[in-house]
């Protein structure tokens, strides 16, 4: 009977001992793994929220959108005229209605034949005046002729090329630099102003003849 009691009195001991450690480890579960899950969801809608109220905000003020390889077009179908723009990259800007772009260049056609081109390392696009100003050292062609100059503006509405700064004029047969110049490409005409210098050429550059 005394070895029976002593067996049973372990018994309860040893089921105390397991109880509590059993609820121990119960409570233990219960205190730190959801407080952990929750934590760690409560810190990803915090850093979500945020990324998300920070791209809000910077698309209604000064969102940037870069673009590679850029082309733009815009086309007069009852006239027969298409502008195309290509732009090595383009920067548009959500709070104004320029595009920046970088080694851009811009082609007039009519009716399907090249009328102008120009070039120019920088630029920046007005979308809703249809100028394009292009700064810097600035290369085009129209009406076999080269020009070269600096900061020439270029709109594409009323098809105007203009610069205040000095542009030159090279054809095979003559050479012309001004001050100040306007081309209207829609009829043909050249207008040079501030102190024009001229050279006329008896036959074509590069004929010894």
């Amino acid at each position: 009977m005394f070895i029976k009691s002593i067996k049973n009195k372990r018994m309860f001991f040893l089921g105390l001992i397991l109880l509590f450690i059993g609820t121990g480890w119960f409570w233990m579960c219960k205190k730190t793994v959801p407080k952990d899950i929750s934590s760690k969801i409560v810190k990803s809608e915090i850093k979500l929220d945020l990324c998300n109220s920070r791209q809000s905000g910077c698309l209604e003020e000064n969102a940037e959108i870069i673009i590679k390889d850029l082309i733009l077009k815009e086309v007069e179908k009852h006239k027969g005229l298409e502008f195309v723009i290509n732009a090595s990259e383009g920067k548009i800007l959500n709070s104004t209605d320029k595009i920046e772009c970088k080694n851009i260049a811009c082609v007039l056609n009519n009716n399907h034949k090249k009328v102008a081109d120009l070039r120019s390392n920088n630029a920046v696009i007005q979308k809703t005046t249809k100028n394009v100003f292009l700064s810097g050292p600035t290369v085009g062609h129209t009406c076999d002729m080269t020009i070269c100059g600096q900061d020439i503006s270029y709109n594409y509405s009323n098809q105007m090329l203009t610069t205040k700064k000095e542009i030159s004029y090279s054809h095979q047969l003559f050479s012309l630099i001004a001050k100040k110049s306007y081309v209207d490409l829609k009829n043909n005409k050249i207008v040079m102003s501030g102190g024009v210098r001229s050279e006329f050429l008896n036959g074509p550059a590069g004929n010894s003849n």
